[in-house]
Formats: C-alpha cells, structure tokens, sequence
C-alpha cells in the first residue's frame, strides 16, 4: 500500500513539468508558423512576378507595379519589378521585389530576386541570378 502511494506521488510531481513543456511546443509551433507563411508568402510573389515578366507583361522598361497575386498564406502581398536590357538585346535583366504585409507576428518579409529572361526564346526562359529573403 505504502508502495503504490509512494508510485503515484512520484508520477503526480513529474506530470506537471511535463505538461509545461508540452504547451511551450505549442507556443513555439504557431510562432514558427507565422514567419514560415510570410516567408512562403513574399516568396510566391517573386515566382508570380517572374511568371507574370516571362508572359511578356507588363513592358518592364520603366518600374512597374504588377498586378497580382493578391493575398497569399493569409497575407497581402505586393510585387513590383525594375527591367534593363543586358547588351544582348534578346536578354532582359530584372530585379523583382516583393513584400507580403504584416502577419501575425507583427512582421513584413521582404523578398528580392534578380532574374534574367531570354525575351527571343519562344518560353521566355528564365534564370535566377540571385534571391533573397528578409523579415523586418
């Protein structure tokens, strides 16, 4: 008898602790959550504003916003592009911004890429120089 109350006394002060630690997960998962779907979010704005470069509009030779893609993983997001012509004059250079608006965490992400598209090329084939993302 003595036993079984000594055994159930050890395991009723380890539960406790326990469960502490098993909500502080929790905590931790929605946080991460939160800046993975911004970063997700800023991100699928680059991939419709290279998309949107590579359908040949809008005529990039001024900055531009570009239309779209609206709300992506519950946040606003805004694209905008800058174009110059490489001396090849078939190639297309363009730095394109995207910003996906506060979200839960109370952060914007930023994301810049620098593409190059091939504007003779039937597909308009694209290569990503270079890409980045940021939270601020």
């Amino acid at each position: 008898m003595i036993f079984v109350l000594v055994l159930v006394t050890i395991i009723g002060l380890g539960v406790g602790p326990l469960l502490g630690v098993a909500f502080a997960g929790a905590k931790t998962t929605s946080v991460a959550q939160a800046v993975d779907n911004g970063f997700y979010a800023a991100d699928g704005g680059i991939e419709y504003g290279i998309q949107t470069l590579r359908s040949g509009s809008p005529d990039c030779s001024l900055p531009v916003p570009i239309t779209g893609p609206g709300t992506l993983n519950g946040r606003a997001v805004t694209v905008g592009a800058t174009c110059t012509t490489l001396p090849d004059p078939s190639l297309l250079t363009a730095v394109i911004t995207s910003v996906a608006g506060v979200g839960a965490n109370g952060r914007i992400v930023t994301a810049v890429a620098k593409v190059t598209i091939n504007t003779v090329d039937p597909g308009r084939g694209a290569t990503v120089v270079s890409w980045s993302s940021v939270q601020s």
